[in-house]
């Protein structure tokens, strides 16, 4: 029985922290270890996580300095003892099935499984199926796998690959997943999408995802870190697959100028067009899919200016 590494990164969790551990520790598969690296939180999450490394042999706890997510997930990365390895948020918990469901399909010659998952509310009730399949149309076979949604908390991935290619999350404010996602997904053979829903994602008001902040301009950062990954190991067509990313991406941040503050719509609207501007070379695709992405921009931009 193969052995998973589950990482969860921990920063003032106090109101779900323990939801996520039960969900872990009351699962049908037996072999696994729970990392958790706390990145200097100031609430009571370490009082939590503390009663349960009581309890449980099999949780491991590091405490590092508030350096921020990437480097809480990289440090458990590199105390990993696991096969396999899985990364969860502190907020988010999975169903008594997850564990036994996943590795039972990677272990039919996968490198790659990922799961249904849903987004629930603060008091964990259902909001909507999360959206992790693929929605484009390709002008090339085995290229969508780049473009599932690289929420972590759904997949399972293989130590070995990670460490051959040397896989870490990169020091970025936004787009951590994707940069991460696109690193592993372009070293992979095989991989499968299960529709069941295993996975919980939780939807917090005051998560970084949702803050309406400039940090998002990174995201630019991000994806020229996975284009270098790729150079560097010479993955065909890195640069239609960024391009491709890119597109995708930067249109969708200009989907939510509309919820930005007044002062902000420009400001985020023009830094997008800007770089969607200087996209330049072949998509992978349709071109059906590329105008259908082009008439979205144009509505987006449209709400920037009212």
């Amino acid at each position: 029985m193969k052995k998973v590494s589950i990482i969860i990164p921990v920063y003032n969790s106090e109101k779900y922290i323990g939801q996520c551990i039960e969900s872990l520790v009351s699962q049908d598969y037996s072999n696994f270890e729970i990392i958790i690296v706390n990145d200097g939180s100031t609430d009571k999450s370490e009082e939590i996580i503390k009663k349960y490394i009581k309890k449980y042999c099999f949780i491991k706890y590091i405490y590092q300095n508030n350096f921020g997510a990437p480097s809480a997930r990289n440090n458990g990365l590199d105390n990993a003892s696991g096969d396999y390895i899985i990364f969860f948020d502190s907020d988010d918990y999975v169903e008594k099935t997850f564990l036994k469901s996943m590795v039972n399909e990677l272990e039919k010659g996968y490198d790659l499984i990922i799961c249904g998952a849903d987004e629930v509310d603060c008091n964990s009730k259902f909001i909507k199926r999360k959206r992790t399949n693929v929605k484009y149309d390709f002008k090339y076979k085995n290229y969508e796998k780049y473009f599932y949604d690289p929420y972590p908390g759904n997949k399972i991935l293989k130590k070995e690959i990670l460490d051959r290619y040397n896989i870490r999350f990169d020091n970025v404010r936004i787009g951590q997943d994707l940069n991460f996602y696109l690193k592993y997904i372009c070293h992979i053979n095989k991989y499968k999408y299960i529709e069941n829903i295993l996975s919980h994602y939780r939807i917090v008001e005051t998560g970084i995802s949702r803050a309406k902040n400039f940090n998002l301009f990174d995201i630019v950062n991000s994806l020229n870190l996975a284009y270098k990954h790729m150079s560097k190991w010479g993955i065909e067509k890195s640069e239609q697959i960024i391009n491709t990313v890119k597109l995708s991406c930067y249109t969708s941040q200009l989907s939510k100028v509309r919820s930005y503050p007044f002062f902000m719509k420009k400001v985020v609207a023009k830094f997008f067009n800007y770089h969607l501007n200087n996209l330049h070379g072949e998509y992978l695709i349709t071109n059906k899919y590329v105008l259908l992405i082009k008439i979205k921009r144009i509505c987006w931009n449209f709400c920037s200016i009212i």
